[in-house]
């Protein structure tokens, strides 16, 4: 399913993108995002945008997620991807100034080495178990507010500065689990603005903040 949503986005994305070229007004931009490589879970990837007007801009990325050795946690062979789009509308004078809706789709898998407690209600028995493998994808939307400074005289590079405010929900998958036994952790603390990553079909605020640097290619 997770794919499947991925694909139908990727195939909306690349249509606009298309159709988009028959506007002569209109440049293709590519970029990166550099903060990502700090990240918990580090992501590599390009992101890519068209400017169909003063007013649009059709903007994606597409991101590979690795493990981040600068940030240990108890997760082993951490491999997934996350893909974001935004719809932009630009207004002022000076047209650089933007507003969107953000799509973010995320999933990645791990084995996970800690101990976690586990509870079998038939049994009334509570385990200790770890090396299990696990999923987790999670889909979230945002309203996100940026600005495109430029950076060079003649206006190819530039850089994308983006603030916003969302929600996401998140779906976990857990195997190599005995049969019978839940994963059980203790209630949530704070105000959920942090990342619960051990709760199963949980939704949370998050704060998406980046800066990206991006190539005009005409």
């Amino acid at each position: 399913m997770p794919k499947n949503i991925l694909l139908f986005f990727f195939l909306v994305s690349t249509t606009l993108f298309v159709y988009a070229q028959k506007n002569k007004f209109n440049y293709w931009r590519v970029g990166v995002n550099p903060l990502a490589l700090a990240e918990p879970h580090l992501s590599i990837g390009p992101c890519v945008s068209y400017r169909f007007n003063e007013r649009l801009e059709l903007w994606t990325e597409a991101s590979f997620i690795f493990a981040n050795s600068y940030l240990p946690t108890p997760w082993a062979n951490v491999k997934g991807f996350r893909y974001i789009l935004q719809p932009r509308y630009f207004t002022g004078d000076e047209e650089n100034f933007f507003i969107a809706p953000e799509l973010r789709i995320k999933e990645y898998g791990f084995i996970n080495t800690s101990q976690k407690k586990f509870i079998n209600t038939a049994l009334a028995d509570t385990s200790f178990f770890s090396g299990f493998k696990e999923t987790q994808f999670l889909i979230g939307g945002s309203v996100v507010i940026g600005m495109q400074i430029t950076l060079s005289k003649k206006k190819h590079i530039s850089m994308d500065l983006t603030l916003g405010i969302g929600a996401k929900h998140r779906v976990i998958k857990r195997k190599n689990v005995p049969e019978g036994y839940e994963s059980y952790f203790e209630p949530q603390r704070g105000y959920g603005l942090g990342p619960h990553y051990e709760y199963n079909d949980d939704g949370t605020v998050y704060i998406p903040l980046c800066a990206r640097f991006l190539w005009r290619l005409k």
